[in-house]
This record gives structure tokens, sequence and C-alpha cells, in this order.
């Protein structure tokens, strides 16, 4: 993965994707078992 200009990402820019990313996902996952859970009642 690079950057529109070509250059590649930073070592600090991948952290700070990869610490976007496993909290979106988080947040995912919580509200699909939540929704799984109001649709079991």
């Amino acid at each position: 993965m690079t950057k529109k200009d070509g250059s590649p990402f930073s070592e600090n820019e991948w952290i700070f994707f990869d610490r976007i990313l496993s909290n979106f996902f988080e947040k995912l996952e919580v509200e699909f078992i939540q929704e799984k859970e109001i649709r079991r009642e």
C-alpha cells in the first residue's frame, strides 16, 4: 500500500492506521453482538 504520490507509508503512519482500524473493527463487532442479542429477545 502506498500513498497517491507513490511514496510508501512511514512506520508512524502504519501504527496510526493500525490503531484506527482495530478500534473500528472492535466497535463493529460490539454493535453486531448487541444487535444479535436484541433480535434473540
